[in-house]
Parts: structure tokens; sequence; C-alpha cells
């Protein structure tokens, strides 16, 4: 076992400070008790820190020795009781005192003491952080200065004293600013041995990184993690096989076991994501497979979720996507070819207005196809032209007036140069209203009786006057026929003559007195 080799700060008998140098000013020969009392506490400051217990140089990835033997601790000897001071020539003399004065001389003694406090402080902060473990040379220089500094201050030279504690503190003060650097190299050598499976190894740099900073997480974790590395990396071998031979699932387990063996395991968490990632790329692959196959039998709805469930695996490949879009076109051909039948049967029954329905919905699905176009148009002029027809027809007397029956023979004209069939529901209309425009051409013979007293007349036709019986000729339509006669209240009838009538009456007369 590697005792400590530094040389303890030994405590400077305070009597010896009270004696007057020969030829000394008398202030200087009488220290004050302020000087005792300080000198006394600093000694014995230094006395307890050599006391601690300190361990070996830790270098590379040696082994760590087991912590060094305690230095037993020194007793400040107390302060003697105030004599009276007698000069001798053996007393010390400061060798500042023959070129500074008493104040000066005092503000050297203070800055001596500040700094052999600050050496203390340090000295003791850096034992707590493990310096002898990762730099025993330059913390014993330090020391060594330190000494030296506790010398000179014995003999009252102070600015040798500053001299050796400056030169201390300045080491002391860079080995703080190692200790950061050293611990996350202790933390990241100790990472990269339990990467390599080597337990003893990360063993010994985590336990230097936990005498560095007794509180560090990552260190108390690692050292939890060397107890389960071999156990750790056999699991993981055994995923490793299972892995190779494409046993994919059964590797995610393995791998899930490490994982929850050493949750910081890079290693374990690397490879769980690694088999998981070849896992969802199977599943994918298979999900795009069926997707397709779903699409070749038309099982549209069941090929979108197989898409879909494919493009929440692998949300950046763009397989899925172009998956929709083949159902989605698929769709749409499906409807398009539904339609185009569905038209074409309403062209066959001669429904013109569905047909058109039809041809229209499926232009919004291709406004471009020709033959869609042209089905819409063709519908939609046979559903126009034949409730044109079906207008005339079903008012049959409005052809008795010349511009409506000049109409209706236009509309018989341009059926018949029509393009294509126009069918044979049309063609049934079109001899329908041909026959009623000839009937609305050919009078019918009207017998009109009257009382001889009234006056008649035939509205837009003629004034028929007195009479008792009177026939006229006239065209199919609504007629009206005004009686009147001194004294008594006017008649208005309204006569009808209808298409195919052969002959009617009609009786009129004033009966009424006024």
């Amino acid at each position: 076992m590697q005792e400590d080799s530094s040389t303890p700060i030994e405590a400077i008998d305070p009597a010896s400070l009270h004696k007057r140098p020969p030829g000394a000013p008398a202030g200087h020969a009488r220290p004050t008790r302020n000087l005792l009392v300080g000198l006394a506490f600093i000694v014995l400051a230094g006395c307890m820190v050599l006391v601690f217990l300190v361990l070996p140089e830790f270098v590379g990835e040696k082994p760590v020795p087991p912590p060094a033997e305690s230095e037993p601790a020194r007793t400040l000897p107390r302060p003697a009781k105030p004599v009276p001071q007698v000069a001798t020539k053996s007393e010390p003399t400061s060798p500042d005192a023959p070129t500074l004065s008493e104040q000066e001389l005092h503000a050297l003694r203070l800055e001596a003491e500040s700094l052999l406090l600050e050496v203390i402080e340090k000295q003791e902060a850096l034992r707590q952080q493990g310096v002898r473990l990762w730099a025993a040379g330059e913390f014993d220089r330090a020391a060594a200065n330190g000494q030296a500094g506790d010398e000179a201050l014995r003999t009252l030279a102070y600015a040798e004293a500053i001299r050796q504690y400056a030169q201390a503190v300045h080491t002391l003060q860079q080995l703080e600013k190692q200790v950061g650097p050293v611990l996350a190299e202790q933390l990241s050598l100790g990472e990269q041995a339990l990467g390599r499976n080597q337990g003893e190894t990360a063993l010994r740099h985590f336990e230097l990184a936990k005498a560095i900073d007794p509180n560090n997480r990552q260190a108390k974790d690692g050292l939890q993690r060397t107890r389960t590395i071999q156990e750790l990396f056999s699991i993981l071998e055994t995923g490793g096989n299972l892995e190779a031979a494409g046993r994919l699932q059964e590797a995610a387990k393995a791998y899930r076991q490490a994982v929850e063996l050493d949750p910081l395991s890079h290693e374990a968490r690397d490879a769980l994501e690694r088999v998981s990632d070849r896992l969802k790329h199977a599943q994918f692959t298979q999900l795009i497979a069926h997707g397709y196959a779903l699409l070749e039998t038309r099982q549209f709805q069941d090929a979108r979720e197989a898409f879909g469930a494919a493009g929440k695996l692998l949300p950046d490949s763009k397989q899925p996507a172009q998956g929709l879009a083949k159902v989605d076109k698929a769709v749409r051909d499906d409807m398009i070819e539904s339609l185009k039948v569905e038209a074409e049967h309403f062209e066959d029954q001669q429904e013109w207005t569905l047909a058109g329905q039809s041809w229209q919905q499926l232009l919004t699905l291709a406004p471009d196809a020709a033959f869609a176009l042209e089905g819409a148009a063709r519908a939609q002029l046979r559903a126009t032209l034949l409730a044109r027809l079906e207008g005339y027809i079903q008012a049959p007397q409005r052809l008795g007036s010349v511009h409506v029956a000049n109409e209706a023979r236009a509309l018989l004209d341009d059926i018949a140069v029509l393009e294509g069939r126009p069918g044979s529901r049309i063609l049934g209309k079109v001899s329908a209203l041909k026959e009623m425009l000839m009937l609305a051409n050919r009078p019918v013979p009207i017998a009109l009786q009257s009382d001889n007293q009234t006056d008649v007349t035939l509205l837009r036709v003629a004034r028929l006057g007195r009479f008792q019986h009177h026939e006229v000729l006239l065209k199919p339509g609504r007629y009206t026929l005004i009686g009147s006669r001194p004294g008594y209240r006017d008649v208005r009838k309204t006569l009808e003559v209808t298409l195919g009538m052969e002959s009617g009456s009609f009786s009129i007369h004033c009966e009424e007195t006024i």
C-alpha cells in the first residue's frame, strides 16, 4: 500500500513569533495577539487536513489501489502563557525588516497568511476529489511549495513565503481546472469499456470518476452496470445469432430483455432498434404486396386499408401513396365503366333525361372522355326534342295558333334531319304531332241555335247577328260567343272545338231581363 509522500506542514511555534529580533523595532518585536491566534488557527487547520486518508496515483487503466493508511494527526501545540519578552541573539529576524516599514511588513504577513489559507482550502477540496488518484505528482509539488512557504513564514521571510504559497496556489488552481476534464474522460473510458465488454476496466474508470464526484449519477449507474455486463453481452450474443438466422421476432424478444437488464446500454438499445426496424420493413413489404393483391381482386376498401397501414409504418416511403393512387384510379375507372353501362342502358330504354344525367356524372370523373362528351350531347338533344314534342301533344289546342303550328312544324323538320336514330319513342311522338297538326287545320262544322232575338257575335271570327239556326266551320281551338238583346243581360259563353271532332252544336240566347 503506497502512503502519502507529501511532507506535512508543520506547526509554527507561536511563542517564537513573540520574540523580538536584535535591533528590530519595538512594535515588531511584540506581535499582536491577533497574529498568534491567526497562526495557531492556520497550523491547526493544516494539521487537520493532513490526517485524511490518501489514495495512490491512478494512471491509465491500472487497477485502483486500496486507500492509503491514514497519517497520524499532529497535535497543535498550545500557545504558552504570555511571559515577558527578552530579546536574545538567537531569535529570528525578518530578512525584509531592514528595507521595509512596520506597516509594509504587516501587509506582507497578512498576504502570506491569506495565501496559506487558500492553499489549505484548495488542498482539502482536491483531496475530496481524489486528486492523488489522477495527479499525485502535481499535488505533491504544490505541497512542497506550501511546505517551503511554511518554513519561510516561521523565519518571518514574508516575501519568500508569499512566493512559495503563490506557486502552490497556481499549481492547485491548474489542478482544479483539470477536475472536470478528468471526470469526463473517466466516464467516457468507462462507457467505452462497457461497450467492449471489459467489466473490470470499466469498474476502475467509474470508481475513479466516483472518487472525483461521489454524487455523479453516470458514475453510479456505470458501477451498477458493471455488475450485469457479462449477462448483458450473453443475451446480446443470443439475439445476434437469432437475427443472423432471420428469426427476427425472437431476436427482438432477446434484445428487449437486454434493454430491460441494462436500460443505459447503447448496444442493447441499438440492437433492439435495428431489429425492430427490420421487422417494420418486413411488415411494410408484406402490407404493400397484400394491398396490390387486393387491388387485383377489386377489393378496393381492403386494399386502401393495407396501403394506409403501410404508410403509418414508413411515413417517408412513397410506395403507400403510389398504391393509394392506383386504388383511387381503379375505383374511378370502375365508376366510369359502371356509369357508361348505366347511360347506355337508359339510351336503350330511350330514357334520355336519365341517360344524360349518367353521362354528366361520368364527365365529373373523366372530363376529357370523348365518348362521354358525345353521349351527353346525344342524350341532352333527344331529351330536349322529346320534351318539346310532348309539350305540343299535351296542349293540342295551342296548335290552332298559326305561330304555334309553325313552331311545331319546324321541330318536325329538325327531327327529320337529326343525325343518328332518334329512337322509336321520339318517332312515335312525331307521328302524333303530325296528325294533330293536320286535325288542327281541318275545320269542324258547328251548328249554332238562338231565339232570333239575340244578337250573336263570335269574337275574333265574325258578327253572326240574329238567327235561330246557323252553321259555322271552326278549326280546333277555344272560341268566345257573346249574345246581346235590348232589355236583357248580355250572355258570354265559351265554345271549345277539339281535335278529332266531326261536328258539334251550341246554343246561345239572352234570358235574364234587366
